[in-house]
Order: C-alpha cells, then structure tokens, then sequence
C-alpha cells in the first residue's frame, strides 16, 4: 500500500433526544472547532434539527486522529456537563 496517496476521511453522525439538547451541544463545540486552523486537514460541523454531523479528511492520518480525538472528547465533556446540570435541576 502506498500510504503517500492515502487519504483518511470519517462522517460521525450524532443524533439526540431533542433539537434544544443538539443545539447546546453544537453551541458549546462549534466555537472551539471552528477556531482549529490545520493544514491538511478539512471538516464541516453541521447541525440538522436533532442531529450533529462532522466530515474530516485529511492526508496526514496524525492530524485526522488528533482531531477526531479532540472532538470526540469536546462531545463527551458536553454532554456530560449537561447530564450534571440536568440532574440539578430536579
């Protein structure tokens, strides 16, 4: 295989429970996001009623993980600050 061709790419779809919760997601990930300037690398963030969709692709498979990393874990941390402030509220 030659690796120097390659291409990584990834369509991560996320779907909640109601169009507010995706909202606050989308909101509190998009700023951080938007802000990363990578060479080599593309991504759309979109957000369709209840649902969240990222593509990324890039030809240097380190900055593809990296990225996908760092926006799997701004997901998690969103939704887990939502989860304790939802529980708060009862």
């Amino acid at each position: 295989m030659n690796r120097a061709n390659s291409v990584y790419s990834l369509r991560i779809g996320l779907s909640f429970p109601d169009v507010r919760l995706a909202e606050v997601v989308y909101s509190s990930i998009y700023p951080d996001m938007a802000r990363e300037r990578i060479r080599d690398l593309t991504f759309e963030l979109t957000l369709s009623g209840n649902s969240i969709v990222c593509d990324v692709s890039s030809d240097s498979y380190a900055k593809f993980r990296g990225f996908v990393t760092t926006l799997l874990r701004l997901i998690f941390v969103s939704t887990k600050i939502i989860d304790v402030v939802s529980n708060d509220e009862l």
